[in-house]
């Protein structure tokens, strides 16, 4: 793993995905053994994997990217916004059903958090601003996006059926910036 840079799981947990040295790889943690290529990428790339054995990955100046888990060739699952003049997509995040994913977006008109379907058939904002996203599940159903956009941690109650937000967002924690 020489080199490895933004590692994410499988569903899993058997796998690691990364980027390292132009490439992006998989490793097997409970067996062990050398780093496997899934294809080649420029520069770094952070990535999510879903329970069919796809990989969304980012691109730097390109739209998210998808490929299969085993390898082969990357493609595009959305285009840039030219509307929203959007030149970057970037830390996408499976939702549990694996066929929707969260992710960043950034362009000459602002940043936003993403909501998007693996066919590109869905595409929306969620949230306008900056900040990396996670989906957390509850224990006793739901879940929340958790982000940090305008500053403390919170974490924005959502509904995986009708794929938007159901009730306030809750701080979390505060962050302290120097």
């Amino acid at each position: 793993t020489e080199n490895g840079e933004i590692p994410f799981w499988s569903p899993d947990s058997r796998w690691v995905g990364f980027s390292a040295n132009g490439k992006l790889q998989k490793l097997d943690v409970t067996n062990g053994g050398e780093p496997q290529v899934i294809c080649e990428v420029e520069g770094r790339a952070g990535g999510t994997w879903n329970s069919e054995g796809v990989i969304v990955f980012d691109q730097g100046g390109k739209p998210l990217q998808r490929v299969s888990a085993s390898g082969g060739t990357p493609a595009s699952i959305l285009t840039l916004d030219a509307g929203r003049q959007e030149a970057y997509h970037g830390a996408p995040y499976f939702l549990p059903d694996g066929n929707h994913l969260l992710y960043y977006s950034a362009g000459k008109k602002g940043a936003a958090i993403m909501l998007a379907s693996l066919d590109g058939k869905l595409n929306r904002v969620l949230v306008d601003g900056s900040a990396a996203v996670t989906y957390a599940p509850n224990p006793s159903g739901g879940g929340s996006v958790l982000d940090n956009i305008r500053g403390p941690l919170v974490a924005r109650p959502f509904g995986l059926g009708q794929l938007g937000f159901t009730g306030t967002p809750l701080p979390l924690a505060a962050v302290e910036r120097a």
